[in-house]
């Protein structure tokens, strides 16, 4: 038998990183393996690795030396913690199953007894397949025209059964109407001549019988044999169907203890519930999947759980998804990839988190808190879908290509003002302020930015007076009613109502959703980005040498005379008529 063992669906995950020196796997459940030896395949991305478990310790695999990792042409690698583990048939079981030494007694794998051709087969001890010989001594076979085969030489010799039921060795013949036994015996190889008619086999059944006689010239034949045996149907108790037609395409079911029926592939599909080979699929527990469209669905039931354990989702159209021991209690509302983590707020969302609860209406959160109970405060950062507003315990990082902070000004030009320009801040235009380059002695306010990491004063979505300001440019609001519910938690079915307002700003009655909105940073002639505190990249006249004050010339920096905010780092590129430089402005 195979050296190696396998199992249907054996797999697992790893519940600890393994290295390349590691010999132990630890998985999450190893219940579904095989006993040991079996091979199994580790994949992480990219990576495959063919492994020989050679020990099981509860859900530790042992391989105990490293000659059983990295097998059947992989190579030994590090692995995370999650990377899935799964018993397969590989090449390497193939190969070894494909040279197990099995017996077939004196027979060779390739059929052969012996090496001497000619020889007739005999059996041995305990059935054993073997080459007998040709001869005239006890044992052999006779070969050829033998004058031992001919009719004329062979005696025949009086054939002895024993018969349990007669008081004699000889089988005797029985009389046709009594069944009773007569002195006539089988002797010389036939039966005698006055046994004309006489049965002497025959076979009872229920109902029906077989029967072997001898005729009146002493001749063998057969007589009696039932019509339900040789035509018509036979029936279930006889071995048969029962059936004496069958329509193709149909199966056969057991209909009774006695009787069979045929289905067709619909009736089979239906007796075992399943479904037809071309189907669509339909709800299920809350979810409904299409291949191309599901088209406008409305689940009937309104509150999935998936891939997660000992979490509870009890607010309408509320999910919770591959996380533990969270619940989903707002209607809308969902906990995503978390621990002990509960939505209680409507339209509330929580993404990878532990121990938070978001009870803010229309708000995305997440956080992480190691000890204590499910709270507000152990979130970490939260998006505001009311207001936009996003709110962080941590901080911000942006790329190393981004490395200022800059803001949209008016452009007072009319015309796109280029990268690296220097800019000052003047009185004019339809904003009544805005930017222009720096002319000759002035002192620079800023630079055309293209590298600034936080932009204010864009609008990305929408038009900037869509929302009603107060005098002070803060945005007013109002509180508006939710759809809501109150819900009864499993634990300790205490009633726990949703928020049910939620704040908005107030929409300005001039704004048209209908006019389509362009950003003030595609609107180059209009507004320009100004970066005002960082490392940016200048226009720098001719001359100009790293470490040097900056001061405004003719759109241009020159080198100034006495301290200014902005200093020039170092000089990037050398142009015809100006240098591009690095400066930084504090």
């Amino acid at each position: 038998m195979s050296r190696l063992n396998a199992s249907n669906f054996g797999f697992s995950t790893l519940s600890a990183a393994i290295t390349i020196t590691d010999t132990d796997i630890l998985v999450e459940d190893a219940s579904e393996f095989p006993a040991p030896p079996f091979r199994a395949v580790i994949r992480e991305d990219d990576i495959v690795e063919v492994v020989e478990v050679i020990f099981v310790l509860g859900n530790l695999l042992q391989c105990i030396d490293l000659v059983n990792r990295g097998l059947e042409d992989t190579s030994i690698a590090a692995f995370n913690e999650g990377a899935f583990i799964e018993n397969t048939f590989t090449a390497g079981c193939h190969t070894e199953l494909a040279y197990i030494g099995h017996g077939h007694g004196n027979i060779s794998n390739t059929g052969e007894i012996g090496t001497v051709e000619g020889l007739p087969l005999i059996t041995g001890t305990g059935g054993l397949l073997q080459t007998g010989e040709f001869g005239t001594a006890s044992g052999m076979f006779c070969e050829g025209d033998d004058a031992r085969l001919s009719n004329n030489v062979r005696t025949n010799t009086r054939n002895i059964i024993s018969v349990a039921s007669s008081t004699t060795d000889a089988l005797l013949a029985l009389d046709a109407t009594t069944n009773a036994g007569i002195d006539a015996t089988l002797l010389s190889g036939s039966i005698a001549s006055n046994a004309a008619n006489r049965y002497f086999m025959r076979f009872f059944g229920t109902g029906d019988s077989l029967n072997f006689a001898v005729s009146t010239n002493g001749t063998l034949q057969v007589g009696d044999i039932p019509v339900a045996r040789i035509s018509g149907t036979l029936g279930v108790s006889n071995g048969g169907t029962g059936m004496a037609s069958y329509t193709a395409g149909r199966y056969l079911r057991a209909a009774g203890t006695t009787s069979l029926e045929t289905r067709t592939p619909a009736q089979v599909l239906a007796d075992i519930g399943a479904a037809a080979a071309t189907h669509s699929h339909s709800e299920i527990d809350g979810l409904k999947s299409h291949a191309t469209n599901t088209g406008s669905t409305s689940n009937t039931h309104r509150r999935v759980v998936i891939a997660s354990e000992g979490s509870e989702a009890s607010g309408n159209r509320s999910a919770v998804i591959a996380s533990e021991d969270s619940e989903a209690s707002g209607i809308r509302s969902a906990v995503i990839n978390s621990n002990l983590c509960w939505a209680s707020g409507s339209d509330s969302l929580i993404l990878n988190a532990t121990r938070v609860r978001s009870s803010v209406v229309g708000s995305t959160a997440g956080g992480w808190n190691t000890t204590g109970d499910i709270l507000t405060s152990n979130r970490k950062w939260t998006l505001d879908g009311g207001t936009g507003n996003i709110a962080t315990a941590g901080s911000l990082s942006e790329g190393a290509s981004f490395s200022d902070y800059g803001e949209f000004f008016p452009n007072i030009t009319g015309e796109e003002i280029p990268p690296g320009t220097p800019l000052v801040i003047d009185i004019g235009g339809e904003e009544g302020f805005g930017v222009r380059p720096v002319r000759e002695g002035e002192f620079i306010e800023g630079i055309v930015s293209e590298t600034a990491g936080i932009r204010l004063n864009d609008t990305p979505f929408t038009w900037s007076k869509r929302y009603l300001t107060d005098e002070w440019g803060k945005q007013i609001t109002e509180e508006y009613d939710v759809e809501t519910e109150e819900v009864v938690r499993e634990d300790d079915e205490t009633r726990i109502p949703s928020e049910r307002r939620i704040r908005l700003p107030v929409e300005n009655p001039e704004f048209d959703p209908g006019r389509e909105n362009i950003p003030r940073s595609e609107r180059k002639s209009e507004w320009t980005l100004m970066g005002i505190v960082g490392q940016m990249y200048i226009r720098v006249e001719k001359g100009v040498k790293p470490g040097d004050h900056l001061i405004g010339g003719d759109s241009i920096a020159v080198k100034s005379d006495r301290p200014t905010n902005i200093k020039l780092l170092k000089i990037l590129q050398e142009k015809k008529e100006y240098n591009i430089g690095y400066c930084f402005r504090g």
